[in-house]
């Protein structure tokens, strides 16, 4: 399959339900009518199909009944499938199939979305061998060969390129196909395109490092409040400039008790209208660091 390690952070449930999975699992494994029969029937059709056909060996009575119902139950079956593999092929996440041997036997529309390649240039073929590149994480490969080489599931994040050349993201989770008897027969794989967020959050990156190399040349600390715990959050360079360690937690009662004592009433008045209301303050007070200097 292709590859990957998630960071939670960006990861989002991808799962169509355990029950495509499943069913197509039986698709592609069941053999004959009552492979999907035995899979898919309530418990009536395997208890029929016990009974009721070795009375149909005596009395040649009860086979036409059983023939008929399972002949339903196959219907109803296809019919659930059917609207299954449908979600499959409509779904806006990727979705791959592939033989025990890893090759490639169907993909859907939105992988031909995303990949750029049909099912006529990938049948046949190793997802990984097709879609990962130099920029593949070397990790995340790994994890997926363990993991089919085990038969098990996995859910990795992986570095690929399309046909076009593009460089995309992907949140992936594979699944083991599995027939009747238990037998491996191939893998799922249900890809969610997650590149918009990956770069964002990258860009998220950059800019704080450039603010933490801005804040260090200038001396000139950051700090933000998370209104719902009511926890500050320091910068490291202010940290540096209230003399604590580099890994030290403010509270907002001692973040508030490093200024002077006739600065901090109106401190806290200022920071609960910027909660409230809404207002920035822009306040010049001294403070006195952690080993006493005023500042």
């Amino acid at each position: 399959m292709v590859a990957g390690a998630p960071d939670a952070s960006m990861a989002r449930p991808i799962h169509l339900g355990r029950c495509l999975v499943e069913v197509l699992a039986i698709i592609l494994a069941a053999k004959t009518a009552a492979a999907l029969v035995t899979h898919l029937a309530d418990p009536i059709v395997p208890s029929l199909a016990g009974g009721l056909l070795d009375a149909a060996v005596l009395t040649g009575v009860a086979l036409p009944l059983l023939s008929w119902r399972i002949r339903a139950r196959l219907a109803s079956a296809n019919r659930w499938a059917e609207r299954l593999a449908e979600i499959a092929r409509r779904t806006s996440n990727a979705v791959i199939i592939t033989d025990v041997h890893r090759r490639i036997v169907w993909v859907n529309d939105a992988f031909t979305q995303i990949t750029g390649f049909t099912l006529d240039e990938v049948r046949g073929r190793v997802p990984g061998h097709v879609l990962q590149c130099e920029r593949s994480e070397p990790e995340a490969i790994q994890a997926m060969r363990q993991a089919l080489t085990r038969g098990e599931a996995c859910r990795v994040v992986i570095t690929n390129r399309a046909k076009s050349g593009r460089v995309y993201n992907l949140d992936i989770e594979i699944q083991p196909l599995r027939d009747p008897s238990g037998t491996l027969t191939g893998f799922m794989a249900i890809e969610s395109d997650i590149t918009e967020k990956v770069r964002a959050a990258e860009q998220i990156a950059r800019q704080e490092a450039m603010l933490r190399e801005t804040g260090e040349v200038a001396g000139i600390g950051g700090w933000e409040l998370d209104v719902a715990t009511m926890t500050p959050h320091w910068s490291i360079q202010t940290r540096r400039l209230h003399e604590v360690a580099d890994d030290f937690q403010p509270t907002l009662d001692n973040a508030i008790g490093f200024y002077a004592p006739e600065a901090r009433d109106t401190l806290r008045r200022a920071v609960q209208r910027a909660i409230e209301a809404g207002e920035s303050y822009d306040i010049e007070d001294p403070f006195i660091t952690a080993r006493g200097r005023s500042l």
